[in-house]
């Protein structure tokens, strides 16, 4: 480090990473609050809540790039904040305010996401019963028309003779 400026430049930028942090969490909250709309609904819109996921993907990247770049800057400034707490106390407030925050959305995401992936899996569990009883009554269908293919000789007449 070479001076103060430097110093509150980067704790500044640690200020800026956990804001957007926090920007990001409310959007993937959003997100993740529609995917269980999706789940709670008659009939899920699977193309809508596979879309969800990759949006969520990419924000959950977002969010280990950021967290990366805050645990280097506070590597560097970790000695500079016990040395001088004082210097920093207005930073240090808001950070530990935006963590808070952070944490609080945090927990808000992993509770709903419990409960989705509860709804998903009972979800699945549907998905392959139907599958399954679509497959019973596909086999059902094709052993009857073997069996009425099988059925029927040449020469035998599909019509009753009606003379008496």
């Amino acid at each position: 480090m070479t001076g103060p400026n430097e110093k509150l430049i980067y704790a500044g930028m640690m200020t800026d990473s956990l804001k957007k942090k926090k920007e990001i969490l409310k959007k993937l909250l959003a997100q993740t609050e529609e995917q269980e709309a999706l789940l709670s609904s008659e009939e899920m819109d699977v193309d809508r809540f596979e879309a969800l996921l990759d949006e969520k993907g990419k924000g959950i990247d977002e969010l280990n790039k950021i967290d990366d770049g805050f645990d280097n800057l506070f590597g560097k400034m970790e000695a500079e904040f016990k040395s001088d707490p004082g210097a920093y106390a207005d930073d240090i407030k808001i950070m530990k305010k935006l963590i808070g925050d952070v944490t609080d959305l945090g927990t808000k995401i992993q509770v709903i996401e419990k409960k989705n992936n509860d709804r998903f899996q009972k979800y699945l569990t549907t998905e392959r019963q139907k599958l399954r009883e679509s497959n019973r009554s596909q086999q059902t269908a094709m052993t009857y028309l073997q069996n009425m293919n099988g059925y029927h000789k040449p020469g035998d007449s599909y019509f009753v003779n009606e003379t008496k």
